[in-house]
């Protein structure tokens, strides 16, 4: 029986943390969203546009929003941004 200690080793390929494309796509969405909130917001009461654009910016955004999100959440769940790694002995 082999007793040696044996530790993985990491690829030098990939970086210890690396964000999945669906976390990035969450995060840039609610940035997104966020930042241009206020200023719909400023220009509706300006009178620069009608409650109909507001609205549309507020219902689509929090959509876009919660797509991103939602696909962001099922594909930490399901691993689906990981790299399958070979499993066994490999002296």
């Amino acid at each position: 029986m082999d007793s040696r200690r044996r530790t993985r080793v990491s690829s030098p390929l990939r970086a210890p943390f690396t964000p999945s494309g669906s976390r990035v796509a969450a995060t840039v969405a609610i940035i997104v969203f966020l930042a241009g909130l206020p200023v719909a917001i400023v220009a509706f009461v300006a009178g620069a546009i009608p409650v109909d654009v507001l609205m549309l910016w507020v219902v689509g955004g929090g959509a876009m929003v919660a797509i991103f999100i939602g696909t962001a959440v099922l594909a930490r769940k399901y691993n689906a941004d990981t790299v399958p790694t070979p499993s066994g002995d490999t002296d």
